[in-house]
């Protein structure tokens, strides 16, 4: 037994917990290439599907979740479909902003994407998930950077003693829903992406 869900004995150790916990897993690429190259560990796409399964199997409440950055990103539309086609068990699907700590803030000039294109990307596999039926949210992303269509999507999901928030934010009406940013985000950045918005959608 090696203590990873791909290991059918090791994932029915898990059966009393079956219905009361959530499985949050990351999945990075609908191909091995990417995913094993986003975890820089060789066949841990495929461990990953097979874990996925294993637990689905057993009837287990299961999560999917990527981090979007450089490497992620081109590809966002076609993991969401594969995702439905081949997840269809899955209970959520979280699209989440990168927080810049440890090895991603040491990797970061491979990751780092322009924060305003960032909506217009994820747009299509969001609408796609969406109209499939699949509950979707995005995480750990500002609203002000995101499309109005999108913001209902986003959830204030960056604990309180990890986040903050622009100058620009103290004029914001939705500030109180809004995650804002990661401490860990340098001020700079934060204040150079950053625009309030002035009033709830209608």
């Amino acid at each position: 037994m090696d203590g990873k869900f791909a290991d059918r004995a090791f994932a029915a150790i898990f059966d009393d917990l079956r219905g009361h916990v959530v499985w949050a897993i990351p999945l990075y690429g609908e191909i091995s290439r990417i995913h094993d190259y986003v975890v820089q560990s060789d066949g841990a796409f495929v461990e990953t599907m097979n874990g996925l399964h294993n637990l689905a199997e057993r009837g287990h409440r299961i999560e999917v979740r990527t981090v979007l950055h450089a490497q992620t990103l081109p590809r966002i539309e076609r993991l969401a479909q594969f995702i439905y086609r081949n997840l269809p068990f899955v209970e959520h699907v979280t699209l989440m902003g990168l927080e810049p700590m440890g090895l991603a803030r040491s990797n970061m000039p491979l990751l780092e994407i322009n924060p305003a294109e960032l909506s217009v990307q994820i747009a299509s596999a969001i609408s796609f998930l969406h109209q499939a039926g699949m509950h979707v949210s995005v995480y750990n992303i500002p609203l002000c950077t995101l499309e109005p269509g999108l913001r209902p999507f986003a959830r204030k999901s960056i604990s309180d003693w990890k986040n903050e928030y622009a100058s620009a934010c103290g004029a914001c009406a939705v500030k109180e829903e809004c995650c804002g940013f990661f401490r860990s985000t340098s001020t700079k950045w934060r204040d150079g992406i950053a625009a309030p918005i002035l009033q709830h959608a209608a």
